[in-house]
């Protein structure tokens, strides 16, 4: 079994003209299933969102995620694990953050790139290089926030929208 957890709001009601269900929709119901696509048998994997509620209370290893490009490529695998052996010695090595955001970053997994990259301008907010990688991370953020979805509208049931 394996379990996959991811924090936010989904839209939850009833899907369905003629037979009605109960669903749940939405990027947060989509992270989970994906995270649960990518968990080790018999362990649970959280995102970022849900590792800061609960990492008072679980201890927890992180995990690095790669795409099948990525994956194949061993030079990108050995630089970005001797660097996550730098951060479990000291979480705040600014140095060892940005590297790790500037791989993620030239390897197109910009929201693995401005977690990293963040947490590194949080220690070292006068880098000025640290700086400009994460607003180039950022402008890609944003560009991939700006495509617009569209969906049908269902009804509501979640107990949120009957307060």
């Amino acid at each position: 079994m394996r379990v996959g957890i991811s924090t936010g709001e989904p839209i939850i009601g009833l899907v369905g003209q003629r037979r009605q269900t109960h669903t749940a929709i939405g990027d947060t119901v989509n992270l989970a299933s994906r995270i649960q696509e990518i968990c080790t048998p018999g362990l649970v994997t959280i995102d970022s969102t849900t590792y800061q509620e609960v990492e008072r209370y679980v201890n927890i290893r992180r995990k690095a995620v790669f795409s099948d490009r990525r994956s194949q490529d061993p030079k990108f695998i050995q630089e970005i694990s001797d660097n996550f052996k730098k951060l479990q010695e000291n979480p705040d090595d600014v140095a060892a953050l940005k590297e790790v955001g500037s791989q993620f970053l030239k390897h197109d997994d910009v929201l693995q790139a401005h977690e990293y990259l963040s947490r590194a301008l949080e220690i070292d907010p006068d880098d000025d290089e640290l700086k400009l990688a994460y607003a180039e991370a950022s402008m890609k953020v944003n560009q991939m926030d700006a495509v617009k979805v569209r969906a049908r509208k269902i009804e509501c049931i979640c107990t949120k929208c009957w307060a």
